[in-house]
């Protein structure tokens, strides 16, 4: 019940967060699937479900939770950027936060 109310505050957080991973990275602008708020509530989300017993995939959404770190990292890590030539593009954080979602749920 906790989960679904998580997930009912924040629709952005709802389902596995695959699709919107594989939309970004190929180039569409789905702004509301990265945000912090949307991060906090897949957390809590999957650990109350985990918590719960519930028999679940934790890859689909470990995948977004990283996705969303990796966009939430852009800014402070972009800003280090600016000082070279070779700027670090937000869809790079992205893969790299969905690797690292991968292999946390591994």
């Amino acid at each position: 019940w906790c989960a679904a109310m998580v997930t009912w505050h924040n629709i952005a957080a709802k389902g596995s967060g695959i699709p919107e991973v594989a939309a970004s990275i190929a180039g569409y602008a789905i702004p509301r699937s990265f945000k912090l708020r949307t991060l906090v509530a897949k957390v809590l989300a999957l650990s109350f479900s985990v918590g719960a017993g519930l028999a679940l995939g934790k890859e689909g959404p470990m995948i977004h939770i990283g996705a969303c770190w990796g966009v939430v990292l852009y800014m402070p890590i972009s800003r280090l950027g600016q000082q070279g030539d070779n700027p670090i593009a937000e869809t790079d954080l992205i893969c790299v936060g969905a690797a690292a979602g991968i292999a946390g749920a591994f």
